[in-house]
């Protein structure tokens, strides 16, 4: 090869290295952006003495004690028509098959295990619709509400869910139930509560926007499992 002929050849390499640089950073960048997802679970009110919440984004674990699990006053199994009329309902603004698709992609990935699958909740739909609102409309990503104090537990007591174990997942940004389960079984605490032992699941979506994460409309996400309490 002669003198020309390999500096054309270096110049083609450092161009395309560059190019592939540049798409490597937008790619780890998007990837940044959209995993995004809070697990909190399991908890039982008797039996462990502490749950974690797991951040997928770290590698840090937090825990906290039980007690916050069960600081709200217990209310009857009893609800009224008008709640289980609400969790009949998403969001006008959200696809009303959704929820369904939800819980057959979560029931798909627990019969791959040989698992029971998990019966849909009208009062755990509530409790999750509620989560899924607050974080929108109050601006927060977190199993805590920072202003009412509520927490996976409290909010399925809110509900007329009389727990005995509860879980939480929840997924800021993905724009299909397919996506949102699937991101949810690629991490560790999410995928542990979806194959855990539970008997009844919740789920509450909310639009967050569009464009912020791509292309289309982004969404709040919220899986509430639980066993132990009638759905009514």
């Amino acid at each position: 090869m002669n003198r020309r002929s390999l500096g054309t050849a270096v110049a083609i390499g450092v161009l395309l290295g560059t190019a592939l640089f540049w798409v490597d950073g937008q790619i780890g960048e998007r990837i940044g952006t959209v995993e995004i997802g809070i697990a909190f679970g399991p908890s039982q009110r008797a039996g462990d003495s502490s749950t974690s919440i797991i951040n997928s984004t770290s590698t840090s674990t937090a825990v906290v004690p039980v007690t916050t699990m069960t600081a709200a006053v217990e209310q009857t199994s009893t609800t009224t028509s008008t709640t289980s009329t609400v969790a009949l309902n998403l969001p006008p603004n959200v696809d009303q098959a959704w929820r369904e698709e939800v819980l057959f992609l979560t029931n798909a990935e627990r019969l791959r295990e040989g698992l029971a699958p998990l019966v849909g909740c009208n009062r755990l739909h509530v409790a999750a619709q509620v989560h899924s609102d607050a974080m929108y409309e109050q601006g927060f990503y977190d199993h805590v509400n920072p202003d009412t104090g509520s927490d996976p537990g409290s909010r399925a007591t809110d509900a007329g869910y009389n727990w005995y174990s509860i879980g939480e997942n929840a997924y800021k940004s993905p724009q299909s139930p397919r996506e949102a389960v699937r991101g949810w079984m690629n991490s560790p605490g999410h995928r542990a509560n979806i194959l855990g032992e539970y008997l009844h699941l919740g789920v509450g979506i909310t639009l967050g926007g569009s464009d912020t994460y791509g292309d289309g409309d982004w969404f709040f996400w919220v899986q509430k499992f639980g066993s132990g309490g009638e759905c009514g």
